[in-house]
């Protein structure tokens, strides 16, 4: 977008929720040796459960609102005006961003990463058994948004503004339910073992925003 002259430019964004958000994730990541009675052992092999990923996200709104604009001149005081309560930002360059929530929010995360080798006669010879790396993650968000502007002129660089209202009036919540990373065996002979860097979060948020004004030079 660019501005020539004098001119002024205003952007707005409304955004109203009313209803309930529901978001779930469910996954279940292993490796089994079941065939009992008789002992398995695993033997000259690698087991990797690595790297898994669970992730639930719930918003009630959400906005990336981003203006690049470029003057001829300075410009002059613009308005953006969003919702009944006519709030208004002024500026050369005029953002305005306005978020009602009105309904639930839930996120809900399940996950499993598992080794069950048969314990405790099963086990492991020679062999390399990890379960590194996995996450599990449950974000919930009554309002949400990511406000940038980018502002250039030829002369003086002219005001900006940014406004950002958000309003949350329900529950949000997050919850991480029944998960977690294990490994259930017998005998390890020569061999390794390794259950790190995992992790289980969950995040509830009513109102986020981050708003951003930039002026190259």
């Amino acid at each position: 977008m660019s501005a020539g002259g004098a001119s002024s430019i205003g952007f707005a964004n409304s955004q109203t929720s009313i209803a309930q958000v529901v978001a779930t994730a469910t996954s279940g990541a292993g490796y089994a040796v079941l065939a009992p009675p008789t002992p398995i052992v695993v033997t000259d092999s690698t087991v990797l459960i690595d790297g898994n990923v669970t992730t639930a996200l719930a918003r009630g709104n959400f906005a990336e609102n981003s203006m690049d604009l470029s003057f001829g001149t300075a410009g002059s005081p613009g308005v953006a005006t969003v919702d009944s309560a006519a709030r208004t930002v002024e500026g050369g360059a005029a953002l305005l961003n306005g978020q009602t929530n009105y309904g639930a929010v839930l996120a809900t995360a399940t996950g499993r990463g598992y080794l069950p080798l048969n314990a405790p006669s099963g086990g492991a010879e020679s062999a390399m058994l990890t379960a590194n790396g996995n996450s599990i993650a449950a974000s919930a968000y009554g309002n949400a948004a990511t406000n940038r502007m980018t502002v250039s002129a030829l002369g003086q660089t002219p005001g900006a503004a940014i406004g950002n209202f958000q309003t949350n009036a329900a529950n949000v919540t997050a919850l991480v339910a029944g998960s977690g990373v294990h490994a259930d065996f017998g005998p390890l002979q020569t061999s390794t073992l390794s259950i790190t860097g995992n992790s289980l979060a969950a995040t509830a948020v009513g109102n986020q925003a981050t708003s951003l004004i930039a002026t190259p030079r």
